[in-house]
């Protein structure tokens, strides 16, 4: 996340397309890379033991708390993966992994004409509470979760 704001800072500052261009690749990539760690940090967080050497899609997330019956990590899979669809479909999402996709794996961006830097914030939280009860075996007996989105 301090990479992409990084590089967006950088971005405010340059006028030329020599020194926009590996900037604004390196704030494609970084940005687009922050829902990754995010997914890491939950397979962590969930002790779901992915390992590194394997590349970490939503499935294969969802396949590992299935297998564990972690009923946790299904649900915020499941969040995780409505979220990053409605991420996907947003223009600005959309511009930021399309223009990743095709700067990482096809051709250098090219830019034309005219252009300039805008940052606009959006803020969304979320609250929940999830309430698990466990026996003396780390056994989960009950659990809840609640969740209440506000903006």
């Amino acid at each position: 996340m301090k990479d992409a704001e990084y590089f967006l800072h950088i971005l405010r500052d340059k006028y030329s397309r020599d020194e926009l261009r590996p900037n604004l690749t390196a704030f494609l990539a970084t940005s687009a890379g922050i829902v990754d760690y995010l997914l890491e940090d939950y397979n962590v967080k969930f002790g779901l033991n992915i390992p590194l050497d394997q590349i970490l899609y939503f499935w294969r997330f969802e396949e590992a708390a299935k297998k564990q019956n972690n009923q946790l990590a299904l649900g915020f899979i499941n969040f995780y993966k409505s979220e990053f669809n409605t991420l996907r479909n947003d223009p600005v999402g959309k511009l930021i992994f399309g223009k990743r996709n095709i700067v990482i794996h096809r051709t250098p961006t090219s830019l034309h004409g005219k252009f300039s830097v805008n940052i606009q914030e959006s803020i969304h939280l979320d609250e929940s509470v999830s309430i698990v009860k466990t026996d003396r075996n780390e056994n989960i007996k009950q659990q809840s979760f609640n969740s209440q989105q506000t903006k």
